[in-house]
């Protein structure tokens, strides 16, 4: 791809950079000037809890069931489609995200629904359960009708159809969904309102480099695109966030995955455990396939430290308790100011559908009750939870 743009360093996207971050680099933070003016410079970040359970239950006219089953788990975070319920709904499901979904909630309070004809049943099945399982430990599904048949068969399908090799948990890129690993969504641009606020571009143009990055709402997902040139001693274009305060905690997780779509270059992930700006960064190199959308997990043990592009070896391992902040780049080099072998000057795109915390799945993943198993499936649940804890 061939460079493009304006070779002179402009001053004005530098001031722009700075203000949006309020730092200024080697000198020390502006923030809380920003803050006595108003302006807001952090966000906050969430604790995501790793061991709490959570459990979709679908059935039909089983909320009476629901109230035992939360009665008597009342730690487990329960998620509950009823078909007949949703049928008398008249709108469409497509509305419903895995994400919507509150503890000790169920669908139905939150989303609106579909009619239970089969052929939309097959339609929810495909766009709507898929997700939902991802994110939970366990699917009780009760085998009471053919319409919760054609669910069973979609999700016993999805849950006991991996691949046939495996991949390390914890190393493994490119990877296809499957029922290996329970999913917590922390940045979900696939809706057309996804919030890019804490998320600001950050160019060679603090060194005095000429590359230009966008970063905006695209089609279901958010785009990291413009264009990275080597003059004036430069060659990189980042998306990075603000400081998130309080930060993130990932206690418990084994690492994050990114959903994207690149141009086949490789691109940095990067993350850091202390508000600093100049802090230590710690950083994941990902491949992407160009033009294809990829799953690719990011380890949070496989994350190297650097400081100034430089690696530091006897530096303490990533901490996912407390993360400050995230960033997505493009660069010339890697560290230690190693060439990035897949990268090309110019033009190029990155679009990122879905940023989650993950964790190896524990146990079965489905459990499927008869009518005549009813009276028993508070022992199943309990017995499923102790394989699991």
């Amino acid at each position: 791809m061939a460079e493009q743009g304006d070779s002179k360093w402009n001053i004005g996207r530098l001031l722009s950079t700075l203000n949006y971050f309020g730092e200024v680099p080697f000198i020390g933070s502006f923030r809380w000037m920003q803050q006595l003016l108003g302006q807001s410079s952090t966000s906050p970040g969430i604790t995501l809890n790793a061991k709490q359970k959570k459990i979709l239950l679908i059935g039909a006219n089983c909320s009476e069931l629901s109230d035992r089953l939360q009665a008597k788990f009342p730690t487990v975070d329960w998620l509950l489609y009823d078909v007949c319920h949703q049928a008398q709904q008249s709108e469409s499901m497509d509305t419903l995200g895995p994400n919507t979904l509150g503890s000790n909630t169920t669908v139905s309070q939150q989303s609106a629904s579909v009619s239970a004809e089969l052929n939309t049943i097959d339609k929810i099945s495909v766009t709507q359960l898929k997700a939902l399982l991802r994110s939970v430990d366990l699917l009780v599904l009760l085998n009471t009708s053919e319409v919760l048949n054609r669910v069973a068969d979609e999700a016993a399908h999805y849950l006991t159809n991996a691949s046939a090799t495996h991949p390390p948990a914890d190393s493994a890129q490119n990877l296809s969904p499957n029922a290996d690993f329970v999913l917590q969504s922390v940045f979900d641009f696939s809706r057309g309102n996804g919030d890019l606020s804490a998320w600001g571009v950050l160019d060679d143009v603090v060194m005095g480099g000429v590359s230009q990055g966008r970063f905006f709402k695209g089609d279901q997902a958010a785009v990291f695109a413009g264009n990275v040139s080597t003059s004036n001693s430069g060659g990189f274009s980042s998306v990075r966030t603000r400081n998130f305060e309080p930060p993130f905690n990932f206690s418990g997780w084994s690492g994050l995955r990114l959903r994207l779509k690149g141009d086949g270059q490789r691109y940095k992930f990067i993350a850091r455990n202390s508000e600093g700006w100049d802090s230590p960064a710690y950083i994941y190199g990902i491949d992407t396939a160009e033009n294809t959308w990829i799953e690719v997990n990011v380890p949070f043990a496989e994350m190297v430290p650097t400081f100034r592009a430089r690696s530091v070896p006897d530096a303490p391992a990533f901490d996912p308790a407390k993360v400050f902040s995230f960033q997505l780049m493009l660069s010339k080099f890697e560290y230690d100011r190693r060439l990035n072998p897949k990268f090309s000057a110019g033009s190029f795109e990155l679009a990122v559908s879905d940023i989650s915390v993950y964790r190896p799945r524990s146990g079965s993943a489905l459990m499927i009750v008869n009518e005549n198993e009813m009276d028993t499936i508070e022992d199943k649940v309990e017995a499923v939870l102790r394989a699991i804890a």
